[in-house]
């Protein structure tokens, strides 16, 4: 991973984002069945008459009985995905009112003692979840991870598969923050090379009844091969100001495919949502009693022209001379002349401590297909933590469309107030 983070900052607030991440896009996919999004849609059952098929729904209910007096048993569910194939047919209900059985848009009932009934065509519905990481809407089902065929250029026009992120909306105007050449050029995206490079979607999750959709690799300008891969780069006051709106600016190129709605950056809003983090109700709060914890808010004031003072909500209180003090103020950031409250959203987590939580490993001590996606799989060195690994290469970081401020008493340049996007790195670290 490519990292780099500039120290000795001289004033307070200036921005603390020179680390080199990636992008990730998510796609809302509305008509899954329209013009075979879903590589499952395509199954085997399709060359079968309904007959046929009510007999393999019969067969598979036999090693379901069968399997009930081993020493591991099938589920009816694990005895269809055997039968069809995985993720081909998608059972409900139970064994005292009977199951229905779903495969290819046909719904057959199976009664309690194995009698399957004649089938009838089931309606496409908005997907609904049927266990933690299964979706299903109605004729299909889906699991988080799976890779579907979505094709974001498909019936997509010129522009809208391509994007520039100019200089100036990204980066420093100049080098007085002391900041290396190479992060101030234009940087060009287009959605036809990610997908020229043979790069596959995944389930996500699903939000609203549509399923969510999250780039394999990650999006970054230039070429996408193995061997070289360009990172996006966000620098400085102008590169905090815009860069949400970078980001998901970028990422809405490969929104225009067939059956999609759009395509934005993840957010950390996303991640927590997924994982069922709140920062908020965290219990220890982070770096609770301190000036940078969480939620805690903080007042700046000017004295006397030239010295600062910092009162906080936790009872925390702090003076000093600083000759400026710039601060965000929704727009660009200012001079302080007066009094500011700011208040603290800066947070990390380390996801490895995540690991004793319920929805994070799998039953075999395998992490869960969202921790697999969000943060990675790939063990990196004897400590147990991984990697967000993409194709050929270790470059396991990337850009969240949030932002974030970090309080502090200010005394010291490396403890200076500071706003920035938030990031994630692997499953080490995430704020």
């Amino acid at each position: 991973m490519k990292i780099r983070q500039e120290k000795g900052i001289t004033l307070v607030a200036l921005i603390i984002t020179i680390i080199v991440l990636l992008i990730l896009a998510m796609v809302s996919i509305n008509l899954v069945m329209n013009g075979g999004i879903i590589d499952k849609s395509k199954n085997a059952v399709d060359k079968y008459s309904e007959e046929e098929v009510a007999e393999q729904i019969k067969l598979a209910y036999q090693e379901y009985q069968m399997s009930q007096y081993t020493g591991t048993p099938l589920t009816l569910q694990q005895a269809m995905d055997k039968a069809f194939g995985t993720g081909i047919a998608t059972v409900s209900g139970d064994a005292t009112n009977g199951w229905t059985v779903i495969i290819s848009g046909m719904a057959y009932p199976l009664s309690a003692n194995g009698t399957v009934g004649a089938p009838t065509e089931v309606v496409i519905t908005a997907w609904t979840k049927i266990d933690d990481e299964t979706y299903t809407n109605g004729v299909q089902s889906l699991k988080i991870g799976d890779y579907v065929n979505y094709d974001p250029t498909a019936g997509a026009t010129e522009a809208q598969m391509t994007y520039t992120s100019y200089a100036e909306a990204n980066a420093a105007a100049n080098k007085n923050e002391g900041r290396t050449s190479g992060y101030d050029s234009d940087q060009s995206f287009d959605a036809r090379t990610y997908k020229s490079a043979g790069y596959r979607w995944r389930v996500l999750d699903v939000k609203d009844g549509k399923i969510r959709l999250i780039s394999e690799e990650y999006v970054g300008p230039g070429s996408y091969t193995d061997q070289s891969r360009t990172q996006y780069y966000l620098q400085g006051q102008k590169g905090y100001i815009n860069g949400i709106a970078e980001l998901n600016a970028i990422s809405s190129i490969f929104g225009h495919g067939t059956g999609a709605e759009s395509a934005t950056s993840i957010t950390e809003e996303d991640i927590n949502e997924i994982t069922g983090h709140n920062p908020a109700t965290a219990n220890p709060k982070f770096r609770a009693g301190h000036w940078d914890e969480y939620g805690n808010k903080v007042t700046y004031t000017l004295e006397n022209g030239e010295d600062f003072s910092a009162t906080s909500t936790n009872g925390l209180t702090s003076s000093y001379a600083q000759t400026t003090f710039k601060y965000y103020n929704g727009t660009n950031f200012v001079d302080l002349t007066g009094s500011v409250e700011i208040t603290n959203t800066y947070y990390y987590r380390s996801c490895d401590d995540d690991a004793s939580k319920p929805g994070v490993l799998n039953s075999d001590g395998t992490l869960s297909a969202p921790y697999e996606i969000l943060f990675g799989k790939y063990k990196y060195d004897a400590s147990n933590n991984y990697n967000r690994t993409f194709t050929g290469t270790r470059e396991d970081g990337y850009w969240l469309a949030s932002s974030y401020v970090r309080t502090t008493d200010g005394q010291f340049y490396w403890n200076d107030v500071s706003w920035g996007i938030r990031i994630v790195f692997g499953r080490r670290s995430f704020w």
